[in-house]
């Protein structure tokens, strides 16, 4: 009977946690979606690589992102419904195109350094990494 008692009270306080993860996963979507943290994201050594990804993708979701820049900007226009330009405003898409831009760059410069959890190198890691290949590379060049 004890057994089934400390059974039950686990399996509720299980549920409980969970429930609880998930209600606060909602929060941070809806957070993410209406807040451009991942701008002051890229800027934080500490940051987890997947949650600012996160951040980024949720901010941008069904909202038009930023046009590449270059040639084809000026000389062709995307044809936009009226009803597209009435209700879906490209404000975010002027406001934080600068900032797309350095976020995409980030992600690719910070992409190989990214630890499995998701946490990036600190300074000394990164050192660390460089002095092992610059002394495999020493030893390969006196092998021959």
């Amino acid at each position: 009977m004890k057994k089934l008692l400390s059974f039950l009270i686990s399996s509720i306080v299980l549920v409980t946690a969970v429930s609880a993860q998930q209600q606060t996963d909602k929060a941070k979507i809806k957070f993410y979606q209406k807040n451009p943290v991942w701008i002051q994201m890229m800027e934080d050594s500490t940051v987890n690589y997947h949650e600012a990804k996160l951040a980024f993708d949720e901010f941008w979701k069904g909202k038009e992102e930023p046009e590449e820049e270059g040639f084809e900007r000026h000389t062709k226009k995307k044809k936009r419904s009226i009803l597209a330009r009435l209700f879906k405003s490209n404000d975010d898409a002027e406001k934080y195109a600068f900032e797309h831009k350095r976020f995409e760059n980030w992600l690719r410069m910070k992409a190989p350094y990214v630890k499995s959890d998701g946490t990036l190198m600190t300074d000394d890691e990164y050192l660390e990494l460089v002095d092992e290949e610059l002394r495999r590379r020493k030893e390969d060049a006196l092998k021959y």
